[in-house]
């Protein structure tokens, strides 16, 4: 019987179904092989690998003439964001949420065609101010990625906890982005790197009353260590600064993205080019 459960084992965990049956049908009456490869242990798990754009705003707001050459890299005016989503639409794409990614890369879910997912970092009050509206004129949903020191001082070119609890209530999801935004690396204090990682999620989760399980690394800067205590805080998934689409099961906490500015035409030659 001991080499019966052995086998009954192999079969579930690594066997293929046509495998399967084929050895169910050499062991004793009354025991019976259930291949559920979604349940295999995580050391059996084969690596899984998806192109799934994960796109990277920051400021959604009409162009000014003092707008410097760093700027112009990360805003977008309300009239070519409103033209990007348009495209997504008119090209089937279908927006998910990184639970969505999450919960594929576990086995427990299936993802649509052309999926994608939208975010947002640092909370400017533009993005409440012109993005949102139009996220709900496409019914569209997205992660805002927040650092917490400006909402909590009520600063005004950011967005405020109501307005974050109006976002939330309409769909949209909120992320960690730490407390101060600092560079992470450059943090030698041990307790003063786990507060900038672990309280901004406990902050954002106590002022929405709901869970927050992402984090996004500012300036997209991290290493093992970084790595290892945005794990043991909680969360489920962490986003770069990397380019590319390929998103993997074993870089959950390692997502890339395309950052996306005013220039439609490189939106439309970032998609068509993904590395797919």
């Amino acid at each position: 019987m001991l080499e019966c459960a052995w086998v009954f084992l192999l079969a579930i965990y690594v066997l293929p179904v046509t495998h399967a049956q084929i050895i169910e049908s050499k062991l004793p009456a009354g025991i019976a092989v259930v291949p559920v490869p979604s349940m295999a242990p995580p050391a059996l798990r084969s690596l899984i690998e998806r192109s799934v754009p994960i796109l990277m705003f920051h400021i959604v707001r009409p162009a000014l003439s003092s707008d410097t050459k760093d700027i112009k890299l990360f805003a977008v005016t309300p009239e070519v964001f409103d033209q990007q989503l348009s495209y997504l639409e008119q090209h089937g794409y279908s927006i998910i949420s990184f639970q969505d990614l999450s919960d594929y890369f576990n086995g427990t879910k299936q993802l649509p065609g052309n999926p994608i997912i939208l975010s947002f970092d640092d909370g400017w009050k533009n993005q409440y101010r012109y993005a949102f509206p139009l996220l709900q004129k496409h019914s569209m949903h997205a992660t805002f990625f927040i650092f917490t020191n400006p909402m909590e001082y009520n600063h005004p070119h950011y967005i405020s906890w109501d307005e974050i609890r109006e976002m939330s209530a309409a769909g949209m999801t909120f992320g960690a982005h730490t407390i101060t935004h600092p560079k992470l690396t450059d943090i030698t204090d041990e307790k003063v790197l786990e507060r900038e990682i672990i309280d901004s999620k406990k902050v954002i989760e106590e002022r929405i009353g709901k869970p927050v399980t992402l984090f996004a690394y500012p300036f997209g800067l991290y290493n093992e260590h970084i790595l290892d205590i945005v794990k043991k805080a909680g969360y489920t998934a962490a986003r770069t600064t990397k380019w590319g689409t390929m998103q993997s099961s074993d870089k959950l906490f390692e997502l890339k993205e395309i950052n996306v500015n005013n220039d439609f035409q490189k939106f439309v030659s970032n998609l068509e080019s993904r590395d797919n």
